[in-house]
């Protein structure tokens, strides 16, 4: 399988946001075709080779509450809601605080993705931190559909015959 460079330009896009928040972790969930899941697609910082293979339902976890309301939510220390220990992801990577960001919708307000960023410090984000990685969700979105549109590409006209 090719690596497009879209993928390669969301990986460093994570890397970015990650140095920026000083977080240890970050990902990037899509929607899976035909149902209303998402599987964790992009990585970056990852200690964990099961985190890949999670799936994102709504409801579960921090990534599936954003998935079910369409809005960001976080787990800390000083957030009073769900707590680490129900969220897959942050058990698998062992993050003790992080926010997940929807990406603009694709269908029926369902979003287009999850941005998830996590920290192994327990430290919580601040609010402006939350607003930086706010603001580079649409460069990200952008190149999520970049990405897409190449692997349609690559499946109607393939590289061999």
């Amino acid at each position: 399988m090719m690596t497009h460079p879209a993928d390669i330009e969301i990986r460093r896009e994570l890397n970015r946001l990650c140095t920026r928040m000083s977080g240890d972790f970050a990902a990037l969930a899509v929607l899976l075709p035909g149902v209303r899941q998402m599987k964790w697609q992009y990585l970056w910082g990852s200690r964990s080779v099961r985190t890949c293979r999670l799936t994102v339902a709504p409801g579960v976890g921090l990534a599936g509450m954003v998935l079910r309301h369409g809005t960001t939510c976080r787990i800390d220390g000083s957030s009073g809601g769900m707590k680490a220990a129900e969220c897959p992801v942050m058990l698998a990577e062992k993050l003790t605080a992080a926010i997940a960001f929807a990406l603009p919708p694709v269908r029926q307000r369902i979003p287009g993705g999850v941005l998830l960023v996590g920290r192994r410090t327990g430290r919580p984000f601040g609010v402006q931190e939350i607003g930086e990685a706010a603001a580079l969700l649409p460069n990200i979105h952008q190149l999520l559909q970049s990405s897409r549109s190449e692997e349609q590409t690559s499946e109607v006209y393939p590289d061999s015959y």
